[in-house]
């Protein structure tokens, strides 16, 4: 037994100790006997440490995030990429109508909602027209990029669909400001 387990030997029992250790249950330390055993723990100890603490943050409300955006490694061919976004197309669609599912709502109260439903559709339908250019612009990337644009469908994906809701709310933002003035202005 080393001097520096020895020392973590000291602070906590055994059994705490081999909680630090395999970084399993850790909540079971004290908040004192956790911040000693840090002090004292080698950096084999931290690094196993860290490593359940990485294992554990893939546990939780990010995991879904996680495999959405999850690519598979290596060279793909179109159709496993034609795939990979058509399969993550659900996602999109529901982050650009719940964006624009305020301005619809507030359309309808005005007596425009059959209108609105229709420019929405429509709107929807043209976000899935670039959604659409998601595939090619990641053969083009893994064409040119090879290794380095292994990552680039999440980050296609991500961009566009911030893009697509921000644009969605600034059209609604546009549309109700233009209401506004219109209701305020007086008619001649």
């Amino acid at each position: 037994m080393s001097k520096e387990h020895s020392v973590i030997s000291e602070v906590a029992s055994e059994r705490k100790i081999e909680l630090v250790e395999s970084g399993a249950d850790l909540n079971r330390l004290s908040a004192d006997d956790y911040l000693k055993a840090l002090e004292n723990s080698t950096p084999e100890q931290l690094q196993a440490l860290i490593q359940s603490f990485e294992a554990e943050s893939t546990t939780g409300g990010s995991t879904l995030f996680k495999k959405v955006l999850n690519v598979p490694r290596g060279p793909r061919s179109i159709f496993a990429a034609m795939y990979w976004w058509e399969v993550r197309r659900p996602v999109y669609n529901l982050a650009v109508c719940l964006s624009g599912l305020p301005s619809i709502l507030i359309l309808s109260m005005f007596g425009s909602g059959i209108p609105a439903l229709g420019a929405a559709l429509i709107y929807l339908f043209c976000a899935n027209i670039c959604y659409c250019l998601g595939v090619p612009a990641e053969v083009v990337a893994r064409t040119f990029c090879k290794e380095k644009a292994e990552n680039a469908a999440p980050v296609l994906l991500t961009l566009g669909t911030t893009f697509s809701v921000i644009l969605t709310v600034f059209l609604q933002v546009m549309i109700l400001g233009i209401m506004a003035i219109n209701s305020l202005t007086p008619r001649f």
